[in-house]
């Protein structure tokens, strides 16, 4: 009986680790997070690791990686062109843990332009796939969205119109599956405008997912004063505790793509155990 209820716990922890291979787990507890990584910035150093204490084994079947659908939110405004030009030369940082993992995805892209009715939460190009060929290549099409954008950013409006009726079923219809995780990655200048308020945007997310496990928020704030912590992009990626990714005055997007991208892929090991195993 213990052997039974040790090994279907395994088994379910394995399940949301989104494990693929054989592996032989041990276990008594998870190391805990730090008490401070709630909204905290990412490092070089990337996210804290699944790890276990225990020395006692047990075999755990493999398990296929949840689908993933990714939404970059992308400021067009006139400040933004170097930046997304970053944004796209790094992309294979981003697109390598995708294909490592063998992950099932979709990425599209919005931009922050609410004025616009070619944008206000339309996808700017067909959202990439696993199949997508020379998939870095294509995106980095999508994301060099230009600079002629409404400067009255918009994004976490747009976010919301992104995955809500009528767009979702309309020309964004297919991006969003009703059984993968979803990730939103911001990538901004100037703090959002709308004036949708932050709980409005979180609402809108979280019914997206009856597993609150799999919804990823990455904001990539490229300002580097003190009141960045304030902006409504922090406060919408800090509503969803240790899912959110929050990066300032960052030059170094290959590390920021690869770690949010591990995030991602690798969201459901940042679980924590009630209680420990039998001894």
């Amino acid at each position: 009986m213990r052997f039974l209820r040790v090994t279907a716990v395994l088994i379910a922890l394995m399940s949301a680790c989104g494990r693929t291979e054989l592996v032989r787990y041990a276990g008594s507890s998870l190391v805990p997070l730090p008490e401070d990584f709630h909204g905290a910035d990412i490092t070089d150093a990337g996210p804290p690791p699944c790890m276990l204490v225990r020395t006692d084994q047990y075999s755990v079947p493999p398990f296929q990686r949840r689908a993933i659908d990714v939404l970059f939110v992308i400021d067009d405004s006139c400040s933004m062109e170097d930046d997304q030009r970053q944004l796209g030369a790094n992309l294979n940082s981003f697109f390598s843990t995708f294909k490592q993992a063998q992950v099932d995805f979709h990425v599209g892209v919005i931009t922050t332009d609410m004025a616009s009715p070619e944008r206000q939460g339309r996808l700017v190009a067909p959202f990439v796939t696993a199949q997508t060929p020379d998939i870095a290549n294509a995106f980095e099409a999508s994301v060099l969205v230009g600079t002629a954008g409404s400067g009255d950013e918009r994004g976490l409006q747009a976010l919301r119109a992104a995955i809500r009726p009528p767009l979702i079923d309309t020309v964004n219809a297919g991006f969003i599956r009703p059984s993968a995780d979803f990730a939103a990655v911001i990538l901004a200048d100037e703090d959002d405008h709308a004036p949708t308020r932050v709980e409005f945007v979180t609402s809108a997310v979280r019914q997206l997912k009856a597993d609150q496990q799999g919804v990823t928020i990455g904001a990539i704030l490229l300002e580097c004063g003190s009141t960045v912590n304030d902006w409504r992009y922090a406060q919408f990626a800090r509503s969803f505790g240790d899912r959110g990714i929050i990066t300032r005055c960052t030059q170094s997007y290959a590390s920021t793509l690869r770690t949010i991208a591990g995030r991602v892929v690798n969201s459901n090991c940042i679980v924590g155990l009630k209680e420990p195993f039998d001894a």
